[in-house]
């Protein structure tokens, strides 16, 4: 059977033993019968390898065009030996923790208590209090920020590229992975917490890439009126509910202009897009 490899974490593949190839977010297929064993081994240490056959993945193997899609599922490493990172006070109300024990985690003590997983070792931390917001933004070649309310609620969680944090959260957002997606997002400090507006600052403006940097945008829960006439602005929400939830935006095989795919779990949604002068006018299922 043909079977395409797709994977948001780059891994080196062998088959029976034999080194094949990279899996990555772009596609490569093999023919396989199904019983041959499968090695993935990913370039980022913090995930664990694995190996499997295909006769043992059945219930993950997707449809996809003339074949079937499997999307290798890795484990991040645990229970190495822990390790404390830092630990420190700020505004003599929270205790900001940060160790790692194979996965690296923060622990937030004081007026409430929280903790959550980092995506990154920071090598610095801005740590604000806004309008009763608590904003904690771990520091590296990119900023993990996460913003609570005075009682303890994450109300956003997000990597950007760059911020800041005036009148207003400003995060700066560059999405590379196939074409290139500059956009700005501000977040009020009023209640509830939420986006004020949207600043596309460049995109590559195709009828094959728009239909990917729209999904992204809506992925990621930016505005997407931009991309939208002003008919389908008008049934924003309609159109979420008709898209529904998906995890990951992947571009058609065979590059199909106004074609891109929704995945979620182990389901794939084909979407066609209908465009004219850069804005959309239509999303149907294309089956």
């Amino acid at each position: 059977m043909k079977v395409y490899f797709y994977s948001e974490i780059l891994c080196y593949v062998k088959i029976d033993c034999n080194y094949v190839g990279i899996v990555d977010k772009n596609y490569n297929y093999l023919t396989l019968f199904g019983n041959e064993l499968i090695e993935f081994t990913p370039k980022n240490h913090a995930y664990l390898p694995y190996a499997t056959t295909l006769d043992g993945e059945k219930d993950n193997l997707i449809k996809f065009y003339d074949g079937y899609l499997f999307v290798p599922k890795f484990v991040k490493v645990r229970n190495l030996p822990y390790k404390l990172i830092l630990q420190k006070c700020y505004h003599d109300k929270f205790t900001l923790t940060v160790v790692t024990d194979g996965a690296i985690k923060f622990y937030l003590e004081g007026v409430f208590n929280a903790t959550d997983e980092l995506p990154f070792l920071p090598v610095d931390i801005d740590f604000k209090i806004v309008n009763n917001y608590v904003f904690i933004i771990f520091k590296n070649k990119k900023h993990a920020i996460f913003v609570y309310d005075i009682h303890g609620t994450l109300c956003f969680k997000n990597i950007a590229d760059n911020y800041e944090i005036d009148k207003e959260l400003k995060i700066y957002i560059f999405n590379g992975d196939f074409c290139p997606l500059n956009y700005n997002v501000y977040y009020t400090f009023d209640t509830p917490f939420s986006v004020t507006k949207t600043e596309i600052i460049s995109y590559e403006t195709t009828n094959f890439f728009t239909p990917y940097m729209f999904l992204t945008l809506l992925k990621n829960g930016v505005s997407i009126k931009d991309f939208l006439t002003n008919d389908l602005i008008l049934r924003e929400n309609e159109l979420k509910d008709f898209i529904g939830n998906f995890t990951t935006v992947l571009l058609p095989l065979n590059n199909e202009v106004g074609k891109v795919l929704c995945l979620n779990n182990n389901e794939i949604k084909h979407l066609k897009f209908v465009i004219l002068n850069d804005k959309i006018t239509n999303i149907f299922i294309d089956d």
